[in-house]
Order: structure tokens, then C-alpha cells, then sequence
């Protein structure tokens, strides 16, 4: 047996056991194989190739050929399509740690806009509760005003009355 067949060959019999947990010889026969094919030195033809694909379809004959890649055809795309997970995931956290920075800031700002609109509220208020006093200060000043010229009036026509009397 040439090595590469040897090597073809003690890959189905990896396949077999570590994948399929199966005796060699129960493989064979899933295969439709002769007993004892996978020992016998004879070369892996295309029609075994054939057999082997048809009850095992997940099994990578370039993996059986070469010993390149993964054994099982899923593998690759399994590895391939993970790491393109992982990337998708990364650029996804980058992402939403850029907009929750973006929005922490934004955040930031408000709160630094709430406590300048707060101020200017309670100094507002503060000024208007003022101007409130001062005008009812004024209108009590001009009801005490008011009140005086009435006692003057009232105190001038008196007055005039005791004069006319005299």
C-alpha cells in the first residue's frame, strides 16, 4: 500500500471510529465495503470514493485525500461562519459602545442644561416673588394715600364748615 493510500485509508478508519464511534468493520459494511478494506493494501478507488460519500455525505474526501482541512465538510464553513460570528459580535459592541458614549454625552450635557434652566427658574422666581412684594408694598402705599387724602378732604370740609359756622 502506497503511503498516501495507507494515510487515505487510516483516515476512514479515524473517521470510523472518533467520529462515528463504529468498529472498521461496521463502517465497511454501512459503506458497502469488503471486510477488511480499510487494512488490505489495495488502492481507494473512485467507485469506494463513491460508496463512502453516498452513506457518509458530511465526511470531507479532500480531508481523506490530502489530510488538508477539516474532517467533516460542515467543519469549515462551521469555523468560517463562527469567526464571521465573532466579528459581526465585535463590530456590533464597538458599535453600541460608540452610541452609548455618544449618548452618555449627550446625557452629560443635558443634565449640565437642566441645572442652567434651574437656576435661571429660581432666580426668576425669586425675582418675580420680589417684584410681587414690591407691588403690594406700592398698593398698600397708595391705599395708605389714598386714605390720607380722604382724611385730608374730609378734614378740609370740616374745615370749611367750621369756618362758615363762625
Amino acid at each position: 500500500m502506497s503511503d498516501n493510500q495507507g494515510d487515505m485509508k487510516k483516515r476512514l478508519v479515524q473517521f470510523a471510529t472518533e467520529h462515528l464511534g463504529i468498529t472498521v468493520h461496521r463502517f465497511e459494511k454501512s459503506c458497502g465495503l469488503s471486510n477488511s478494506y480499510c487494512s488490505n493494501p489495495n488502492v481507494v478507488g473512485s467507485y469506494a470514493k463513491k460508496k463512502i460519500i453516498e452513506a457518509y455525505p458530511e465526511l470531507n474526501m479532500d480531508w481523506v485525500i490530502t489530510g488538508n482541512g477539516s474532517m467533516l465538510k460542515g467543519e469549515e464553513l462551521k469555523k468560517n461562519n463562527k469567526n464571521i460570528v465573532e466579528e459581526n459580535h465585535i463590530t456590533q459592541v464597538k458599535e453600541d459602545a460608540d452610541v452609548y458614549r455618544k449618548m452618555n454625552e449627550e446625557v452629560v450635557a443635558l443634565k449640565r442644561e437642566l441645572e442652567l434652566y434651574k437656576m435661571l427658574y429660581e432666580k426668576e422666581h425669586k425675582d418675580v416673588k420680589d417684584l410681587s412684594e414690591q407691588v403690594g408694598a406700592l398698593k398698600a402705599e397708595i391705599e395708605n394715600l389714598k386714605k390720607g387724602e380722604n382724611c385730608s378732604e374730609t378734614e378740609s370740609v370740616s374745615v370749611k364748615k367750621k369756618r362758615k359756622a363762625s
